[in-house]
């Protein structure tokens, strides 16, 4: 059975493309569920409890209010989809 989506929110989806050298300069936090499919690209994602990594062809979650910083560990551009679940 399906889960219904919650009356007043909504998916938004974008494609990102940036730099195998871009990292984020300092921790951030969003106030949504993120679901991102990874193109290509390795990163590193540090949250306070705990260190990540998502490579080419995988699926990362994210959820709200959880500081995190990401950082390139391979060479290759970085590529995902990217959902977010908002109000």
């Amino acid at each position: 059975m399906p889960y219904p989506i919650p009356t007043g929110q909504n998916f938004e989806i974008t494609y990102n493309e940036t730099s195998a050298k871009h990292h984020m300069p300092t921790m951030d936090e969003s106030d949504h569920f993120e679901i991102s499919l990874i193109l290509s690209g390795d990163r590193q994602i540090v949250t306070p409890n705990r260190i990540f990594y998502a490579h080419s062809h995988s699926i990362t979650m994210g959820a709200p209010f959880v500081r995190h910083q990401t950082s390139s560990t391979s060479d290759l551009v970085y590529k995902k989809i990217l959902t977010l679940i908002v109000k």
